[in-house]
């Protein structure tokens, strides 16, 4: 039987979702991860989180991803 994500990473791909952003992959550091992404016109973008994914919260999240878009876009 395949192991279900955790509820909170489920929330993550939300918000993502809500950006129209799809995750590829997460680079974990040993203080940091970053997250690659894609978006809707298939552009890669990365996005340095200031720590681990599951110490931040569903809206430090969504800032972190708002201000890394509106370089981008």
């Amino acid at each position: 039987m395949p192991k279900r994500k955790p509820a909170k990473y489920r929330d993550y791909f939300k918000v993502l979702e809500g950006f129209g952003l799809e995750q590829l992959d997460v680079y974990r550091h040993k203080d940091r991860d970053v997250l690659r992404l894609r978006d809707q016109k298939g552009r890669i973008i990365l996005v340095e989180l200031p720590g681990l994914r599951e110490d931040l919260s569903i809206d430090e999240l969504r800032k972190i991803i708002e201000r890394s878009l509106s370089g981008t876009r």
